[in-house]
């Protein structure tokens, strides 16, 4: 557990040390306005992250599923909040403020950052290849591990909520067909949609696993499993 708190660490450095707007922001509101306010603003875009971070490994599904139908929008919008508070930043007089009293806080601060973090949704897929560079991505093996049975034939992999796949998935699955090979069960996948197929097929999974065990609804899949019960393969 210690290990994996300590890759979480890693996993919030790695995506927060590379320098980009939001960074410029913190760095505008400690000079300009004190600690207090660059502290707030630093807090706004955490907040962001970890909802980011949390839709990575509870809800990527969706988020993708989001992205992908209203791109257009998200870049809009995304544009439009990074051109506004950029041109907030560039007009406004760092010098005046300094004269001022930087003891005070206003959640302006807090909700700039987190109006910016928001304007970048492909943050979750920086979290997610994070996340799967570190390990943090492999529960599924330790699942499938813990869930074997000497008397399973067929295991069967339901797959409709995965609206794309990367190369962590296929390589687990991959582990895990090896594995049942070994213990003489054979993989089905379930409800595989036309995207996640043709990765399967262009990383070569689908002739290791064979075409007749990838079927697109449930119903076809517990036919095929019924048909290598009945032929003993």
């Amino acid at each position: 557990m210690v290990i994996d708190m300590l890759k979480g660490f890693l996993v919030g450095i790695c995506a927060s040390a590379p320098i980009g707007p939001i960074a410029i922001l913190v760095v505008q509101k400690s000079l300009s306005m004190g600690h207090k306010a660059g502290f707030v603003s630093g807090l706004g875009a955490s907040v962001v992250d970890t909802l980011y971070a949390s839709i990575a490994i509870f809800a990527l599904a969706f988020a993708q599923r989001f992205l992908e139908d209203h791109r257009v929008i998200i870049l809009i919008a995304g544009g439009v909040v990074l051109a506004v508070l950029g041109l907030s930043m560039a007009l406004k007089d760092p010098f005046r403020k300094m004269k001022a009293d930087s003891s005070t806080v206003s959640p302006k601060d807090f909700g700039r950052a987190v109006a910016m973090a928001l304007s970048n949704p492909g943050a979750i897929f920086v979290m997610l290849a994070l996340f799967a560079f570190f390990g943090i991505a492999n529960k599924f093996d330790d699942i499938s591990r813990r869930t074997s049975s000497g008397e399973q034939k067929v295991r069967i992999i339901r797959m409709r909520k995965v609206s794309f796949i990367d190369s962590t998935g296929i390589h687990n699955l991959e582990q895990l067909h090896k594995r049942l090979q070994r213990d003489g069960i054979q993989l089905v996948l379930s409800g595989v949609n036309e995207k996640v197929f043709n990765a399967l097929d262009r990383a070569g999974f689908v002739n290791k696993i064979g075409r007749e065990n990838v079927r697109n609804h449930i119903n076809g899949a517990l036919a095929r499993a019924e048909e290598i019960v009945k032929s003993g393969n």
